[in-house]
Formats: C-alpha cells, structure tokens, sequence
C-alpha cells in the first residue's frame, strides 16, 4: 500500500470520529435528544482515543518523511472518500448492532449533517497534513546547518597538538605539561 493510501486510511478513525460527534451534536442539539440519539454508541470513547492517536502518530510521520526530502502529495478527494465510507459503515453496523434496520440510518438526521460535516473534517485533516509538513521542513532547515557545522569541525583542532616536521617521535607534542602535582622530581 502506498503512502498516498495509507495516510487516509489511518486518519479514518479520527475523521469519522469528529465528524459523527459533531453531526450528533448539531442534528440533535436538545440535550434529552441528543442522549437519546446516543443510546448504543458506548465505542465512540475507544473510537476517539484510537482515532486520535492514529493522528499524532501519522502527522509525526509526516513530518519526519518531509524533514527528510520526501514530500507526501495528499489530496482532499482521497481523504474525503474513505472518510464518506467508513462514517457510512460504521453508522449501518450501529443500526444493526442494536436491532434497527440498516435503512433506518438513512433516515437519520445525523446521518446526514455527519456526511456533509466530512467534507469540513477532510479540509481540516488536510491542512492538518500540510501544518506537519511544514514543521518537518523547519525543523530540517534549522539541523541541516548544525549537521554541517559539525561534520566539518576536525576531531582535533590544529591549535592544541604540536608535532614537528620530520619528527620520528609517534605521539603528538602537546605544548603544555602535565600539572605541577603530578610531577615527581
């Protein structure tokens, strides 16, 4: 699987996520309807914190494949498609898991505010996407000078070893001794 389908793929549970809890939260923005409209959506915590870590986890990825040279090239269609899919799969598997028709969904005024929320979810994965993008270049800007600087200091500065030209003694002359104490006269 390449990078390209990958990163939707693992940003799915976090979309899916805010975009359910969101639409919930504004097709049903009466407080007994909307713990109504709940009922049967004991995963969502699980969801969230799966979802979640899956987005730090692939915004750090992205970041350090950008910090090293190589750009991901991620477009809004192809997370709002998987996005559509799973929202849809996992609001048909809740009707079943609690007895309902699966068509029942689709009745659902939260179905679809959540499928429209998608598209606002996508966009802000995207600029999520682009957000971790830039770090890695920052972050890659500002350690390849040190990087540099320091591949080009020599292990032993000129200034500190002394050996004469033509010298047949093997070890370097250091201009100063040894400290004063560790004489023996």
């Amino acid at each position: 699987m390449t990078s390209r389908r990958l990163v939707p793929a693992v940003l799915a549970p976090a979309g899916v996520w805010a975009a359910h809890t969101l639409g919930y939260r504004l097709a049903h923005p009466d407080p007994a309807a909307h713990a109504t409209a709940l009922a049967g959506h004991s995963h969502l915590p699980v969801l969230g914190l799966v979802g979640a870590g899956l987005l730090v986890a692939c915004l750090a990825w992205v970041a350090v494949r950008d910090a090293s040279g190589r750009r991901l090239i991620v477009r809004l269609e192809s997370l709002l498609v998987p996005l559509l899919v799973a929202f849809g799969a996992l609001e048909l598997a809740e009707r079943v898991a609690v007895d309902e028709a699966a068509t029942a969904a689709l009745a659902e005024p939260a179905m679809a505010v959540g499928l429209a929320v998608q598209l606002l979810v996508a966009a802000v994965l995207l600029v999520a996407l682009r957000g971790a993008e830039r770090v890695g270049t920052w972050v890659a800007r500002r350690l390849r000078p040190a990087a540099a600087a320091a591949a080009a200091v020599p292990p032993h500065p000129p200034s500190c070893v002394v050996s004469p030209p033509g010298s047949v003694w093997p070890w370097p002359i250091r201009r100063r001794g040894p400290p004063a104490a560790l004489v023996r006269l």
